[in-house]
């Protein structure tokens, strides 16, 4: 029985008020900010046409946490805002979040850059832009 003893100190009722006191560690708690299919990621987009790809979210905080969060193409030194979003995340969920937004000018690599508004957490992949090509007029007749 006594070798119980610390078991249930240390996993038992005593051990959220020994956390409390500083006495045990606490649980991490963070938020996952990741791509969960990279390989699908756009590698190549034209002016104007949609940038679409997903992103996810997972909770970790031990807690319900609201999130902001934005997407922005960096290119030619600008940034340019894609989309933006809230969401409300319970502990442990896992929110998958599809974004769709027009390619911006200029052409040339840019980064496609997801960033939770108010922490310091971001996450990015690497596009080129390129321009429409020319279409040449049908020969008449």
């Amino acid at each position: 029985m006594l070798a119980l003893l610390p078991f249930v100190v240390i996993d038992g009722p005593a051990a959220g008020w020994l956390r409390g006191i500083g006495l045990l560690d606490r649980d991490e708690q963070f938020t996952e900010l990741f791509f969960p299919d990279r390989q699908a990621l756009p590698t190549t987009v034209t002016v104007g046409s949609p940038i679409s790809f997903n992103f996810s979210l997972h909770n970790r905080e031990g807690e319900t946490v609201a999130y902001r969060w934005k997407a922005v193409v960096v290119a030619g030194g600008t940034d340019v805002d894609l989309a933006r979003g809230r969401s409300r995340l319970d502990d442990g969920e896992v929110l998958r979040i599809p974004v769709v937004g027009p390619a911006p000018d200029p052409v040339g690599p840019a980064i496609v850059r997801v960033t939770l508004v108010g922490r310091d957490e971001a996450i990015d992949f690497r596009v080129t832009i390129v321009a429409l090509a020319d279409v040449a007029p049908a020969p008449p007749g």
